[in-house]
């Protein structure tokens, strides 16, 4: 028996001071101070099919209160196994990687908040031949007037094989523009208007062991900006289908010009550039990967830029692709190129 006392409040006055007083009298049984403890539990079944690209299955967590799962891939059996992706909610059971050629091998971990289960067993699979070509993901980074390099991030999850696509912008148009090593140049685009803006467009394909971040120099800059798109499952001996460019005029809307790709399942990837800082709609069908400007928008200073991309299904024009910047008409330049899967 617990005793649960009731309270009967004095109140008096000390030195100014309300002060309460309290007198306890009285019990009662209290019953039941039963406490439980829970365990997160992994989800359970877990599978993983290869080919083009990976699909894994399995049978969600018996904890109804979990969030959802996180998953993680390695390439030696038993691990370590880098995080790769969250996914949710809780009812979730499959996840679709789409990894270069090779061996893989997942676990799987329920969570919620920070709280995580013990690992999943290990399922494994192959990936044999590429499949499309899938966007990974994109950084981007802008520096203002007076700063002679830009340095952007390696994407989340780039792994070794994937292609990177590094656009950047600078002013003024003659600036002298030098890349990292490792990059290769695919086209160099100089609007020859007062003041306007150069856009250079690379690839580079990542190995094993990337850095956090690539910078980019130049001889001078009145306001710089740029960004990176990873993608999987490129041709990783000859990326680049085909590629155009072209200076735009002084407007909102910027066109970058239509090409016929070769190959089925060509990956378009466009960005723009011009000698204002503003915000951008991408083209219509195409998903916007990076939207940054040297200034706080709207500016007529500075310099913004954007990339996009979207997968082309078969082979054919692209048709011209345009995007609009939120304000401050100006000068640009424009570059589309599409990538080839692999063999």
């Amino acid at each position: 028996m617990l005793p649960l006392l009731g309270v009967l409040m004095v109140l008096a006055t000390l030195a100014g001071t309300r002060v309460a007083f309290a007198l306890f009298s009285n019990t009662r049984t209290v019953t039941g101070n039963t406490f439980s403890t829970a365990t997160l539990a992994p989800p359970t079944g877990v599978t993983a099919t290869g080919g083009t690209s990976i699909t894994l299955n399995w049978t969600a967590t018996t904890s109804t209160y979990a969030t959802g799962y996180n998953v993680l891939r390695g390439t030696v059996s038993g691990g370590p196994y880098p995080q790769i992706a969250q996914v949710t909610p809780r009812t979730t059971t499959t996840y679709l990687d789409a990894p270069a050629v090779g061996t893989y091998y997942y676990v799987l971990q329920t969570y919620v908040q920070n709280w995580l289960s013990v690992n999943s067993t290990q399922a494994t699979a192959t990936v044999t031949a590429g499949g499309p070509i899938a966007f990974r993901a994109a950084a981007s980074a802008a520096a203002p007037s007076g700063t002679l390099s830009l340095s952007v991030s390696v994407p989340a999850g780039t792994t070794a094989s994937d292609v990177m696509v590094a656009s950047i912008g600078v002013r003024p148009n003659t600036a002298t523009i030098t890349a990292p090593a490792g990059w290769t140049l695919v086209r160099r685009i100089d609007n020859a208007s007062a003041t306007a803006s150069s856009l250079a467009v690379y690839y580079r394909v990542a190995t094993a062991s990337e850095p956090a971040s690539y910078a980019w120099t130049f001889s001078a800059s009145t306001g710089s900006a740029g960004g990176i798109q990873t993608f999987s499952n490129v041709d990783t001996a000859a990326p680049i289908n085909i590629d155009a460019g072209q200076n735009t005029g002084n407007a909102l809307n910027h066109a970058a010009p239509s090409v016929t790709t070769t190959v089925a399942n060509a990956m378009l990837v466009t960005s723009y550039d011009f000698a204002s800082s503003a915000t951008w709609t991408p083209p219509a069908g195409m998903t916007e990967a990076f939207d940054v400007a040297s200034l706080t928008v709207p500016n007529a200073a500075g310099i913004a830029i954007e990339g996009n991309y979207v997968l082309q299904p078969a082979a054919g024009a692209t048709g011209v692709k345009t995007a609009t910047a939120s304000g401050n008409t100006d000068v640009g330049n424009a570059h589309i190129l599409a990538l080839k899967p692999a063999p």
